[in-house]
């Protein structure tokens, strides 16, 4: 179709001879076709109109002398230029030239004087109609003999190129051999290959110049010092448009630029600044994004400086050129995704591995087995939400069993990091409670000696408190003095109770108040005695004492419980756990947590667990 502003000229005929009036009808007849007649005198009028301007067609007039007629029409079909003009023979009574003769040294038709106007139109329209296919023929010859060639290299060298691509399992070699390969096939000084990250950033990872011998990336072992081309700015969110690299990943389609320096288009600032620093001159550029089989971008192959084979000078990428190496892009583009999605399954099998051991490990952790004092009973529940978690709990004996102490703790985050803080504080506290209670504590004591020396409970009193007053603050301390650039803290409640008296000391650093539960609910709450650990240095650990009368419990929990949601993103809140907790106020220690974890589980439904979820119950039985 037409372009709307395009400027139609049209076709110019040649009137050579003849001035009559038969003539000028014709040259009238013929401009009212929508032709411009242009006449020549003669012969060698015409023929230096003909070295001077472009003719769709010639009108010879057969009164010219014999040697004028046949000279002109010689002259035109030896000129490689004019060969194909259509020539036409305007016959009168008075011709000098037989017309078999005109026809034998060239002309093409004849038309008898006066002639009808539609055989006018008729003749002439299919003489320049041919004019026209004859000179679309050399191009036409030529698309013919480019697609020829792309063919051929199609069959001879992108295919198999493409299966030696896929054959190649070393990945680096693999994106070495794309570049050198593209170079090669455009004979290019340099290239670039970008992938594309998870960040949705193209990252640099080969590098090639034949010019400045730079070789970075690939099989070099050279680093690459550029940092990633952004595709979307991190606040707005908007496309990098600017450079073409990033340009070319976003809107998907290659990118050809005959000399960058006059291209307003694209930033080129780095590159010409590069350029200046190197002695170097990028001109052409051709960028071509790398895409996989569902049309995603996966990277961005870039060329520059296209050289002609015979006089190494720079030059423009040509369509050919272009073509080839989108060809060759698309067989590299499907090898490379196959490539990476092979190199994730085994990053995410490595993965997978690596966290089913750190999972053991973190087994490992938890109590093999609980305490088990007389007339106690303490159940658990832990349910990380990811593989590892920032959730702990810990029940251990201490000072010949005289106590045992027990430990709910959670750690500011989920997954690996917030695992092996946990493994951290765990050992910490583990630790550091019995080195102090084999300092401090005391020998075991009966029942009997108890009511019989109201001085040992004091003492029992004190002892605890700093045991758990120095393992408390130690860890602490070890925490901010060799790990405060993690930047991580723990809630922790860690309490020792003698079973004998149902005596309970406790820290709470910033943890949920565990409660204590009777027949009756709820009847107090053990509130933050200190900050959380890992918090500030050098801080007091203040310790608190309650006791556990037979029949009463403790419940203890991480705000995995009470922030737990459904799919509309309801908390199953702190007011859902305390009216459960108070109509299973006589319910054995498991019982409860089994309880608690049904009420969760049925109110988030097919929510994802958004946190790690403990609990305990330690629960004072009555005396028999």
């Amino acid at each position: 179709m037409m372009e709307r502003n395009e400027t139609v000229f049209p076709k110019q005929v040649l009137l050579v001879g003849g001035n009559n009036h038969q003539h000028q009808l014709l040259a009238v007849q013929i401009s009212q076709l929508g032709y411009k007649i242009i006449p020549a005198r003669n012969g060698g009028h015409a023929m230096t109109m003909l070295t001077k301007q472009m003719f769709d067609m010639v009108l010879l007039n057969n009164i010219l002398d014999d040697m004028t007629s046949l000279k002109l029409l010689r002259h035109i079909r030896h000129d490689p230029v004019l060969k194909l003009l259509p020539i036409l023979i305007i016959s009168e009574q008075e011709e000098t030239v037989p017309i078999d003769k005109l026809l034998e040294f060239g002309a093409n038709d004849f038309l008898q004087l006066p002639c009808e106007p539609t055989l006018l139109r008729n003749r002439i329209n299919a003489y320049l109609h041919q004019k026209q296919l004859s000179d679309l023929m050399p191009l036409y010859h030529k698309e013919l003999n480019h697609l020829d060639k792309l063919a051929r290299d199609l069959i001879l060298v992108i295919l198999p190129l493409g299966i030696a691509l896929s054959a190649e399992s070393n990945f680096n070699k693999l994106l070495e051999r794309i570049l050198r390969e593209a170079k090669l096939l455009c004979n290019a000084d340099g290239g670039t290959l970008y992938l594309r990250n998870e960040d949705d950033a193209l990252e640099f990872v080969i590098m090639l110049n034949d010019s400045l011998n730079i070789s970075m990336g690939g099989i070099t072992g050279k680093r690459m010092t550029y940092p990633p081309l952004r595709l979307y700015d991190k606040v707005t969110k908007h496309p990098n448009l600017y450079t073409v690299s990033t340009h070319a990943a976003i809107e998907g389609h290659s990118i050809n630029i005959p000399n960058i320096y006059n291209n307003e288009e694209f930033d080129f600032s780095g590159t010409r600044a590069l350029d200046l620093k190197r002695g170097y001159r990028t001109i052409s550029n051709l960028t071509i994004p790398l895409k996989s089989h569902n049309n995603h971008v996966i990277g961005v192959l870039q060329l520059i400086n296209a050289r002609n084979t015979e006089t190494n000078r720079v030059i423009p990428f040509d369509n050919y050129q272009q073509q080839v190496v989108e060809a060759l892009a698309s067989q590299a583009a499907i090898v490379l995704n196959s490539q990476i999605l092979i190199r994730r399954h085994d990053e995410l099998a490595q993965f997978e591995r690596e966290i089913k051991i750190a999972r053991e490990i973190q087994g490992g952790f938890l109590p093999e087995a609980l305490p088990d004092p007389t007339g106690w009973d303490i159940a658990t529940c832990f349910q990380p939400a990811r593989e590892v978690a920032g959730d702990f709990y810990d029940a251990f004996y201490l000072a010949h069993k005289r106590w045992f102490g027990v430990v709910v703790a959670d750690v500011c985050d989920k997954g690996s990091k917030a695992a092996m803080f946990m493994a951290l504080i765990r050992s910490l506290i583990r630790a550091y409670s019995g080195q102090n209670s084999s300092l401090h504590g005391l020998r075991p004591f009966t029942a009997k000696a108890l009511a019989e020396n109201e001085d040992i409970d004091w003492m029992l009193i004190l002892t605890s408190s700093m045991i758990l007053q120095m393992t408390t603050e130690m860890t602490n301390n070890y925490i901010l003095q060799n790990h405060i650039q993690q930047n991580m803290f723990a809630t922790v409640f860690f309490g020792l109770f003698d079973p004998e008296t149902g005596l309970v000391s406790y820290i709470n650093g910033g943890h949920n108040p565990p409660v204590i539960i009777n027949d009756d609910g709820i009847s107090r709450c053990l509130e933050p005695t200190g900050p959380a650990i890992g918090i500030r240095p050098n801080v007091t650990f203040n310790v608190s004492q309650t006791t556990l009368e037979p029949g009463e419990t403790l419940f203890a929990y991480t705000d995995g419980i009470t922030d737990a949601r459904n799919l509309s993103g309801e908390f199953f809140s702190k007011q859902r756990l305390f009216n459960l907790i108070e109509r299973s106020a006589s319910d054995p220690a498991a019982t409860l947590l089994n309880k608690i974890e049904i009420a969760v589980q049925r109110h988030t439904g097919e929510a994802d667990q958004f946190d790690d979820i403990t609990m305990m119950a330690i629960k004072r039985q009555n005396s028999v």
